[in-house]
């Protein structure tokens, strides 16, 4: 049996933030993340799941929440130590709403070598984002040399192998019959 919940990885971040509540709206409006979060009897929210495209992505908690010292980055002062990665459908149009509902770019959207179109921003908290999309295929120096094998190319490439076949057999010498005949009479006597 699964121990997770329904579209849930097995690996999930678990962030620490200033403000629950102003974290929940920023993550909605500007990576348009969803919640089904709702704030405990004391309407504070304790723990929140944040999901995208319908997989959970990370989840997250107030500092001090359950007597955890964690602090986030803009808290703590200290720059953070990852980047979370996210795939997205459009890299630039998502920039561009991150930047408008308050998260900070360091990185514009720009082609990389890896084959990813991707831009990198920081949020409310200080985490760092890195938001992708494959725009091209990762190809081995081996794969890429190959040619693409076609019913054409097979029927040249055996014609090819038939040919050598045929050249290298013409070159080999056939023993002469008086040779053979030699050997024959040998066995004979």
């Amino acid at each position: 049996m699964d121990p997770r919940p329904p579209r849930t990885p097995w690996l999930l971040p678990y962030l620490s933030v200033r403000d629950a509540k102003q974290s929940l709206d920023f993550y909605k409006k500007a990576f348009g993340f969803k919640s089904k979060t709702k704030p405990g009897k004391d309407g504070q929210i304790h723990h929140a799941e944040m999901t995208y495209k319908n997989i959970t992505l990370f989840m997250f908690a107030p500092e001090g929440a359950m007597g955890d010292k964690a602090k986030s980055p803009a808290s703590s002062l200290n720059p953070p130590p990852n980047m979370l990665y996210v795939y997205v459908d459009n890299v630039d149009k998502f920039y561009k709403n991150a930047i408008a509902n308050g998260a900070r770019g360091t990185m514009e959207p720009e082609d990389t070598y890896w084959g990813d179109r991707m831009c990198a921003l920081v949020d409310i908290d200080g985490y760092a984002w890195g938001f992708g999309k494959l725009i091209k295929k990762k190809t081995s120096a081996k794969k890429s040399s190959k040619k693409k094998v076609t019913k054409k190319t097979t029927k040249k490439m055996s014609a090819k192998k038939s040919s050598k076949t045929k050249s290298v057999k013409s070159t080999k010498k056939k023993p002469s019959k008086k040779k053979v005949s030699k050997k024959k009479s040998a066995k004979k006597k």
